[in-house]
């Protein structure tokens, strides 16, 4: 496919919401002053599928030349400022009747629709909720007006983002100190749906100990620093549990300086069932943990072979036990992993009910660079799994056992549909609540990490070398960079 741009260059936005009916394609890119220009363009260089995007003065023209036939429509605009809406809102109506198929989250792109809801608490702090009906006077309709009317947001879609906002309002107003996260970039095997920056044991294992003590020096260098400012600890991965007791023992030990006995919540994200040991859950409750996850992805023990999984369904059950007293614990599950169906994904979700854990986050499968995992192989019923783990959690309860307080989109996501998280008792992870809205400083440490420091709106970045390697040969960079961080914190 070619995408043209005469007189404009709104390139992301346009390329995105291509990208959100024809997930898979690959794009050429072409740019030209004016529409003379293209015209002496030659025909047979625009053979295919082509879309442009054309921008005379305050008119915006979208033509695409698909499977042979043409579609061109126009609108005016009155300002500069609404070019880039105004012509992405013509390419998304107009591929919806060309191809029929209307995207659940509308034109949406970025992976936080809740934050245009937090936006409409923010102008109109004086509404609330109506417990009653769930309306929250000029608050939803302007929320509505945004999501529904601007964006073209279903129905359900919005009423689930209005959800997960109702839930972390409270949380968000009552936001302090800082948060830290700690990067544990190492998996016992590599899953095919992955794509994270992580290194499997076989063949990094030798750089766990170095990284191990590295990691400990760059957590003490800052720990002076932010002593009894910490309001949330999040290990996460990879898979953290990866490291022996041992290991564990001393990166917590570090973590312990920061005087962490006022956080709110203490989270490692153990993951893979076949990591979790006694002695490992013993360190950690050792050292204050309060959460952890269990990730079972599906309990479809065809699924978990096919994606490249080394732990049985029976080696869920075995972790869960361990963990069930002593923890506060959250369980992943996957929609549209290959092999699984919608009876075989209801299924999971049931299992999962069974064990009665604190969280539950339902995942869409997302494939990205790197992962060996390909679109032909996957279930075309991911939607129907998603409408199966909403009404098993929340439509269909009465008295409802879980909300939805945790929601975000990725790119390449299948079906451009959300993960979210769902707690029961109001047992919210409030670190997840934090770095979504973007509503805290989060000091970051480890290979792939990156602290935000927030002041206001304007939030300033420091990124981490992405691999280990680069992590353990670079170090006297990554404190000089936490050395920014002091500065500007």
């Amino acid at each position: 496919m070619k995408l043209i741009y005469i007189n404009n260059h709104f390139v992301h936005k346009t390329e995105e919401t291509v990208r959100l009916f024809f997930p898979m394609e690959k794009f050429e890119f072409e740019f030209f002053e004016n529409t003379k220009s293209f015209k002496e363009k030659s025909n047979d260089e625009k053979d295919g599928d082509v879309f442009v995007f054309e921008i005379d003065n305050n008119k915006a023209v979208v033509s695409i030349s698909i499977n042979g036939r043409l579609h061109v429509n126009y609108e005016y605009f009155e300002g500069s400022s609404e070019a880039e809406y105004v012509i992405c809102s013509l390419l998304y109506k107009n591929l919806v009747k060309i191809t029929g198929k209307e995207q659940p989250w509308g034109m949406l792109t970025g992976i936080r629709p809740v934050a245009l809801i937090q936006n409409c608490f923010d102008n109109n702090p004086m509404y609330t909720f109506n417990e009653a009906n769930f309306i929250m006077d000029e608050t939803y309709n302007e929320a509505s007006g945004i999501l529904r009317e601007k964006y073209y947001v279903s129905r359900e879609k919005f009423g689930l983002a209005l959800s997960v906002a109702k839930a972390q309002a409270a949380i968000i107003e009552k936001a302090k100190g800082i948060s830290i996260y700690i990067s544990i970039p190492f998996c016992p095997s590599r899953c095919d749906y992955c794509s994270f920056i992580s290194s499997s044991i076989d063949n990094a294992f030798k750089l766990i100990p170095e990284y191990v003590d590295l990691l400990c020096r760059e957590l003490d260098f800052a720990s002076e620093r932010y002593k009894g400012k910490i309001d949330t600890v999040y290990i996460g991965g990879g898979t953290p549990t990866t490291l022996s007791p041992e290991q564990l023992d001393k990166l917590l030990k570090s973590v312990r300086k920061f005087n962490i006995t006022k956080a709110t919540e203490f989270t490692v994200e153990c993951g893979r069932p076949d990591t979790i040991t006694k002695e490992k859950l013993d360190v950690l409750k050792n050292y204050y943990v309060n959460r952890i996850s269990i990730n079972p992805q599906t309990f479809n023990q065809e699924a978990l072979d096919a994606i490249g999984r080394k732990h049985t369904v029976g080696d869920i059950y075995k972790a869960y036990e361990l963990a069930k007293d002593k923890f506060i614990i959250n369980m992943d599950l996957i929609a549209g992993l290959p092999t699984d169906t919608a009876e075989s994904f209801e299924h999971s979700i049931d299992e999962c009910l069974k064990l009665q854990p604190d969280n539950i986050t339902i995942h869409t499968l997302c494939l990205k660079r790197g992962a060996k995992m390909y679109s032909e192989q996957l279930p075309k019923v991911y939607e129907d799994m998603l409408c199966i783990s909403n009404k098993k959690l929340y439509w269909g309860n009465y008295v409802r056992a879980y909300d939805p307080y945790y929601l975000y989109r990725q790119k390449n996501a299948l079906g451009n549909l959300e993960n979210v998280g769902y707690a029961r008792d109001g047992q919210f992870c409030r670190y997840n609540i934090y770095t979504m809205s973007e509503c805290q400083t989060v000091i970051a440490f480890g290979a792939g990490a990156i602290t935000k420091i927030v002041n206001g709106t304007k939030i300033d970045r420091s990124a981490n070398y992405k691999y280990p390697f680069e992590y353990i040969d670079n170090f006297n960079t990554v404190i000089e960079r936490k050395l920014f961080c002091f500065e500007h914190l």
